[in-house]
């Protein structure tokens, strides 16, 4: 009898352990492949905070060339080739609020140009080359690759990082990096 309990104990400790090591595996499976939000709901959300979106556009279309980007709390000038305090980029604590009140409004976590584009980003998971980046582009010229939906985007080699547009409109395009 003392023998079955002490075989009992080790079995529930070991049931009680693989099934914690489960569910951290779970969580970790759930963060690690993060789901891309589809093809139609990005339309939505687009459709949705499109004039919002056109308001941040405009603004940073009236900044001087040396402002890139904007997220809620810096600025990237084209000088540094990284993020600065609002302050440091010149910007009044009144300029930098219009900013973030556009971006809440338009659901966007960051807005930056380069190269004729202009870019909002909305969603991204993972880390460095790994995850996935989504974002509204607004392009002078069509940008490639152009794909009929985001939904199942194509292979890309290793190394190099897919990026493809989903045309929304106009000069309107889904971009994702994935």
């Amino acid at each position: 009898m003392r023998l079955f309990m002490v075989i009992a104990k080790y079995l529930a400790l070991l049931f009680v352990w693989g099934a914690i090591a489960l569910f951290a595996l779970l969580v970790c499976y759930t963060i690690w492949y993060s789901r891309i939000p589809s093809d139609s709901e990005v339309q939505q959300r687009f459709d949705r905070d499109k004039s919002a979106i056109v308001e941040l556009l405009n603004k940073l279309s009236q900044e001087p060339a040396s402002i890139v980007g904007v997220t809620k709390d810096k600025v990237m000038l084209d000088d540094t080739a990284h993020w600065v305090a609002p302050e440091k980029a010149g910007f009044s604590s009144k300029h930098f609020t219009e900013y973030e009140v556009l971006m809440h409004n338009a659901h966007v976590l960051q807005v930056w140009r380069n190269d004729g584009e202009t870019n909002f980003a909305i969603a991204g998971w993972g880390f460095a080359s790994e995850g996935w980046r989504l974002s509204y582009a607004y392009v002078s010229s069509t940008p490639t690759p152009l794909v009929p939906t985001i939904d199942n985007p194509p292979r890309h080699a290793a190394g190099d990082p897919g990026v493809v547009y989903r045309p929304l409109g106009d000069n309107w395009y889904i971009r994702l990096i994935y």
